[in-house]
């Protein structure tokens, strides 16, 4: 079943015709007839399909989630079924039996970093590529810029104390070290935005991850209350595609909140020691450290990273150890029993059966087992 929030959210996609008109561009620049494509997080199937209508001979279209499943009926009521290879899995457990002439994706997010994009077209790249091969997006960029965002840094807050006669204060330490997004106008920017990371396809390794130093001069007087982060891609030769503020309707923009807003205005500096990474180990993390200063004058500093904002109890962080020695739960013993009929061949009201016998306090009813055999047949069953 298709989660009505994911079909939503493809909907989005598909309905961004400046989106959907610079990917196909692309495609049809890319593809050439009698090509092999693999499109990675296929979602709706559109990268797929526009890939056939610029002649490929054959498609292999990844995705682990649900959407596929509307995303086959889609080739196959464009009639496209033959030529579209549809693999619900996890790409790194892929396996094909031919090289490929292309690997497309649309695994760009809003600050480049966050769909592990260079792992998974690395990964791609590295076991499935023909060495002449072509990989689309050819280059993404992110780029940083400071901004007045009242918005955004009200938002990236919780509420003042005196409005409830409440203590923040904890909540508050977690808030300020999270990036979020935010619709940031172009004339917020307090300067021009600079190249923070660059990634090339063709080269790039196979883990987001960056570390650089900007200094921007403020040409106005304003507030300063964080940073704006943005993309700009070149899909193909000749067709790029970018979120620059105020975003796109697929993609609005990342902003980077300070602790306190600084009054800046020219003739002062302000430097931000920016820090990400993205892989499946980590996710998504950020550290930005930000120094205002006039001349030698220091204004303001401020050390910041997504980290210090994640909730982090003793029980996790016992988890996140090398040494943890695991023992299975309730939910893993429920599991390997089902696992283990599945193992045997039985059906999904046998597995119910045995589950709801083995585990009467927890399932009264066969029906209430089956609930989450289902589940489990569902994520782990083919």
């Amino acid at each position: 079943m298709i989660d009505p929030e994911i079909l939503s959210f493809h909907l989005m996609l598909l309905n961004d015709r400046g989106r959907m008109t610079a990917y196909r561009r692309a495609i049809f620049e890319t593809v050439q007839p009698g090509d092999v494509v693999l499109d990675v997080g296929t979602g709706s199937g559109i990268l797929a399909i526009f890939a056939c209508q610029a002649g490929a001979k054959r498609v292999y279209a990844i995705d682990r989630g649900e959407i596929i499943v509307l995303a086959r009926e889609l080739a196959r009521a464009n009639g496209l079924a033959d030529r579209i290879t549809f693999l619900k899995k996890d790409v790194k457990r892929l396996k094909l039996e031919e090289p490929v002439d292309v690997v497309t994706s649309e695994l760009i997010a809003k600050a480049v970093l966050g769909q592990n994009m260079a792992e998974l077209i690395g990964f791609c790249r590295d076991r499935f590529l023909k060495p002449a091969g072509k990989i689309l997006p050819e280059r993404v960029e992110l780029h940083i810029a400071p901004v007045q965002n009242e918005i955004g840094y009200q938002q990236s807050r919780p509420p003042e104390r005196n409005l409830y006669e409440i203590r923040f204060d904890p909540l508050q330490q977690l808030s300020i070290n999270k990036p979020i997004s935010s619709r940031i106008a172009a004339e917020a920017l307090l300067d021009d935005g600079q190249t923070a990371y660059s990634y090339y396809a063709a080269t790039a390794s196979n883990s987001d991850t960056f570390q650089t130093k900007l200094t921007f001069l403020p040409k106005r007087k304003g507030m300063l209350h964080g940073f704006a982060g943005w993309f700009s891609a070149v899909l193909a030769k000749g067709i790029a595609l970018t979120n620059e503020p105020p975003g796109t309707p697929s993609w609005d923009n990342l902003f980077f909140p300070l602790s306190e807003s600084v009054e800046v205005e020219p003739g002062m500096s302000v430097e931000v020691d920016l820090r990400g990474r993205c892989d499946s180990q980590v996710q998504e993390f950020w550290i930005w450290n930000t120094t205002v200063r006039k001349a030698d004058h220091l204004i303001a500093s401020h050390k910041q990273s997504s980290f210090a904002g994640r909730i982090l109890s003793m029980d996790a962080i016992r988890k996140a150890s090398e040494g943890w020695r695991p023992a299975p739960n309730l939910n893993a013993k429920i599991a390997q029993l089902a696992l283990g009929l599945m193992d045997q061949n039985a059906s999904l009201r046998t597995i119910a059966d045995r589950v709801q016998k083995e585990f009467p306090d927890n399932f009264v009813t066969v029906e209430d087992a089956l609930i989450e055999v289902r589940k489990i047949a569902e994520q782990y069953g083919d």
